[in-house]
Order: C-alpha cells, then structure tokens, then sequence
C-alpha cells in the first residue's frame, strides 16, 4: 500500500457484485482500484493520469511504496492533468458490477474489468501500467450498462 494519503479519494460499491471501485489520487498520478465482492481487497487496478511530468523508466522506482506515475514512453500526450473536481469524476459501472469506469466531465478516463488488466485513455502503449485505450471494447462492456 501507500504511505501517504491520497489528495483525492472516491469509492462506490455496486449492489449486484458486492464490489468497491475506489479512485484515488495521490499528488503524482491517479489510479482506479476494483475489489474482490464483499471485500475492499483490490483484484484489479488502473492507472488514470499523472500529475507530475512522466519521469523516467529508471526513474519510476523512486516513487515506490506509493503508486508510481507512467513513466515516459507510456505516458501519452494527454497524460498530464491536475486534481479533478470531485464533481468532476463519476464512476459507470457494467451491469453485473464486474466492470468500471472512471469518466472526467463525461469523458472516459480508464476502464477495468474484473480479471484484466486495466484500460487507460491516456496510455499510449501496453505495459505496466496497462493498456491503451480500446473505444470499441468499452463500447461493448458498457453497452446498454448505466
């Protein structure tokens, strides 16, 4: 986990699957988490944005035990954002509840889905942090879902 306290905390549990999708922003990059049903316990994470310039690949270590920011090369041009509005974010969940999605003023920012990895709008390559964005897989998970 972290040691530090996250500069932006939102969570909702969904009434179907029992799970909790939690974003949290921690001052250097924002990252969705989906849980196991009925439990916090994360299954699955997503990396939204940073905020902080991409640094380095070598450089990504010095961040740990926090959540690091995409390093650069994975990091697209968008990437770069500051500290939403809690307004701002909603969560759009699938209808079993085994899919999240986290939207900026409407506008999708990653998606996770139970047992895979993490989907991003503003990854420009698949890695560690997850991957690229995908319009036509979120279309079909989140299809006739709000």
């Amino acid at each position: 986990m972290t040691d530090q306290e996250p500069e932006l905390l939102l969570s909702e549990r969904h009434p179907v699957s029992g799970r909790t999708a939690t974003m949290e922003d921690y001052g250097t990059c924002a990252f969705l988490y989906l849980s196991e049903a009925d439990s916090l316990r994360p299954v699955g994470d997503c990396w939204l944005y940073n905020r902080i310039p991409a640094p380095k690949p070598s450089e990504v270590k010095n961040f740990r035990p926090n959540p690091p920011p995409a390093a650069q090369g994975y990091a697209g041009e968008n990437a770069l954002m500051p500290l939403p509005d809690a307004a701002d974010i909603k969560f759009r969940w699938a209808t079993d509840g085994d899919s999240i999605a986290v939207l900026y003023q409407g506008t999708p920012l990653g998606l996770l889905v139970a047992g895979e990895k993490g989907m991003s709008l503003h990854l420009q390559k698949s890695g560690p942090w997850g991957e690229p964005w995908d319009q036509q897989k979120y279309d079909g998970i989140m299809e006739n879902h709000d």
